[in-house]
This record gives structure tokens, C-alpha cells and sequence, in this order.
């Protein structure tokens, strides 16, 4: 497990979560989007279409391969759009 920031610009908002590293990015994207939209109080369409961008490594998460294969590590920023 490993704990990342989650930027969401469309919420202009910053989210704490703590992740598990082999899980694959589309799952990450899904599980992200619905628990964030929840907290809003918020009704979250579209999840297919969404993506996650590692700040630090300027590029974009393939949603089929885990985050550990993709040098996620703590304390990384990810921003979802």
C-alpha cells in the first residue's frame, strides 16, 4: 500500500488516498472517481474516459498495467481528469 495525493481539477480539490500498488490503473481510476464523487455528493459519469497523470514522471498511467509497473511510488501526485 502506498499513500498518494490525487489532484481533481474539475473539483478543484486534493484528495488523500492510500493505494495498492499492484492494483491496475483502470480499477485505481474507477475506485478513485467513485469515491471522490461520493464525498461531493456528486453523480460520476464517463469513468471509461477518465485518466490518471503522474506529476512527477510527466506521463500518462496505462490503465492496464499496475501501478508498481508504472514507478508509482508514495508520496507521488496524481492527477485525475
Amino acid at each position: 500500500m502506498i499513500l498518494v495525493d490525487v489532484q481533481i481539477p474539475m473539483l478543484d480539490k486534493v484528495f488523500d488516498f492510500e493505494l495498492n500498488e499492484e492494483a491496475e490503473a483502470g480499477k485505481v481510476i474507477e475506485d478513485v472517481s467513485l469515491l471522490a464523487a461520493q464525498q461531493e455528493n456528486l453523480t460520476c459519469k464517463n469513468v471509461k474516459e477518465m485518466s490518471l497523470y503522474v506529476l512527477g514522471q510527466e506521463k500518462l498511467l496505462e490503465g492496464n498495467l499496475n501501478l508498481r509497473q508504472q514507478g508509482v511510488r508514495a508520496g507521488d501526485r496524481l492527477i485525475l481528469f
